[in-house]
Parts: structure tokens; sequence; C-alpha cells
């Protein structure tokens, strides 16, 4: 399990060509029209909870998938990447993923660990524009802290930034790896589609 190309990356990989551009060009549509009935999702604190439970501060929108979105998520030979990156076998925790827009100034998600149904996460970009500091928006891993509690991780922890661009899939250990989302500012625009996986076994990666 060692060699799996996702531990070998430290829990996290940015790839080009994942999801075909006719599909991702579809997602974009889905996500587009579903942003209309988009929730804000807030939370000015973070709540405590256990090591993968903690549902951090946030500001952003979501929208449930759609038919799309759907038939991505229930292709087997997209379980079947995903468990060949892992080197573990892995399966959709459930039968639809949704939509996230960072689209209003300061929307932001806040650290956290995904929750137990989630062990690797899918993260599709299909639109992003603007932002002006190469941080706004990024994605930021803390893969040297996969085995500290949240609490522990202090500002001054290494960190790996992705800045994903339209049609990059990142494939992360998201219930291991501690990630947040920096602050979205005034000129920034991203949507994303996220599904979640299980995966058999033990898949932290070595620190």
């Amino acid at each position: 399990m060692a060699r799996a190309p996702l531990l070998a990356a430290g829990g996290a990989l940015v790839l080009d060509r994942l999801i075909a551009a006719d599909w991702v060009a579809a997602l974009k549509r889905e996500a587009r029209a579903a942003r209309q009935a988009a929730r804000v999702q807030q939370r000015d604190a973070p709540c405590p909870g256990g090591w993968r439970a903690a549902l951090p501060a946030q500001r952003l929108s979501s929208a449930p998938g759609g038919a799309m979105l759907d038939m991505l998520y229930a292709a087997p030979d997209l379980a079947e990447r995903i468990g060949s990156l892992v080197g573990a076998a892995a399966q959709p925790t459930g039968s639809r993923g949704s939509y996230s827009y960072y689209d209003q100034p300061g929307d932001f998600l806040g650290l956290h660990r995904d929750i137990e149904t989630c062990d690797v996460t899918l993260i599709v970009c299909l639109e992003r524009s603007g932002g002006a500091e190469p941080a706004t928006g990024a994605l930021r891993l803390y893969p040297r802290a996969a085995r500290r509690p949240l609490a522990q991780i202090g500002r001054d922890e290494p960190a790996r930034d992705i800045a994903m661009r339209p049609g990059q899939a990142v494939v992360l250990l998201g219930g291991t790896i501690p990630h947040e989302v920096l602050p979205a500012d005034a000129s920034f625009r991203r949507s994303i589609a996220v599904l979640c996986f299980r995966a058999e076994g033990s898949v932290t990666p070595p620190t």
C-alpha cells in the first residue's frame, strides 16, 4: 500500500484528465443550473467533535448533484480508478454527490477532516475565475499533521496549497489529511463537484 500513488504523493493528487472533458462540460452546465437553488452553508465558529466529527466554521453555497453527477458517481470504472490511486478497494458512500460554490467575498471552509463515510474525497473543479492573490480560495492541506488532532494544528504548520484549474480533479485522503479552503476575495469565483468514497483498510500516509 505504501507504493500507491495517493500515499506516495502525501495524501493528495492533482490530475488533469481523470474526468473526461465532455463530462466536465456536462457537470458545469448542471452546476450552473443548480446554483439558483443552492443554499448558503454558514457556521461562524467550529463545533467540537471527535477526530473526524468536528464541524468546521464555513461560509459557502452548496446544492445536491443532479442526474449527470449521479451517473458519474455510479460509474464502476471511477471507483476502480480511485481504488487504484489509493491502493485499496474504494466504493461510493452513497448515490449522490454535491456542488459547492465559492463565489461570494469571504467564502471559505475551515480546518477539518471529512466525515466517517468520506475516506477519500474527489473534487472536480468546474469553473474558476478571479483571485488577486495566488492563495485566494486555495485548498490548503496539512499532510504532516495526519496523525494529530485538529486543535494541535497551528498556522505555522507546513502546508501545501492547491489552486485548482477548471477540469482538474483532486483526489484527497479527506478523512486523514486536515484541510481547509482559504477565503475568497471579491473577484474570486469557483464551482466544484464533490464525491466521497470509502476505502478498505488503513490509508494514512507516512509522515
